[in-house]
């Protein structure tokens, strides 16, 4: 679907035409609505989020797990940071093992400027999914931020190596390599 190639070239105006056109062609909720909230994410209409998609108890665990990240999402982007929380916990009770719960209540921590909080919720994340980049490349930042610089490099380096052209993380390298001559 054309909506969601805008929304992998991050274009989020036009994917939300191409999502709203599908919904207003009553198509299946699942065929645009998580789509249409990250369009909505994208461009920042945060309220948009919380005003249109909604948790349906009835609906599959993926799609339930989806709109409270979703939801997580919009209320740190409006710094309603309790409300984030809540929303990510239970996406994680929904499912214990959701990297993306995890680093929301590690995204919040950090907005709230709980730095030790979410490094230590950082290494454990990377104690049970070392292969996740993004989390990876967040404690580098962490790190860099806090005066770690080995450290940071070592995850800059290991996230470069899981994901050659992760833009963050070559940032953040360059970022060393600049600032060590």
């Amino acid at each position: 679907m054309l909506g969601r190639i805008y929304l992998q070239a991050g274009d989020g105006a036009s994917a939300e035409k191409e999502f709203e056109r599908a919904r207003k062609l009553n198509a299946a909720a699942g065929f645009w609505q998580q789509d249409l909230g990250r369009a909505w994410l994208i461009q920042g209409k945060f309220n948009e989020i919380l005003d249109n998609l909604k948790e349906d108890p009835s609906a599959e665990p993926e799609e339930r797990l989806a709109v409270l990240l979703l939801r997580g999402d919009a209320h740190l982007g409006l710094r309603q940071f309790e409300q984030a929380r809540t929303s990510y916990r239970s996406a994680s009770n929904l499912n214990r093992e959701s990297q993306e719960a995890m680093l929301g209540l590690i995204m919040t921590d950090l907005a709230e400027e709980k730095r030790s909080e979410a490094l230590n919720s950082l290494d454990n994340l990377l104690e049970r999914h070392p292969e996740n980049a993004t989390a990876r490349v967040l404690r580098g930042e962490v790190n860099l931020q806090s005066g770690q610089v080995e450290l940071a490099s070592l995850d800059f380096n290991k996230a470069l190596e899981q994901q050659p052209e992760n833009i963050r993380a070559l940032l953040g390298r360059a970022g060393i390599n600049l600032s060590s001559g």
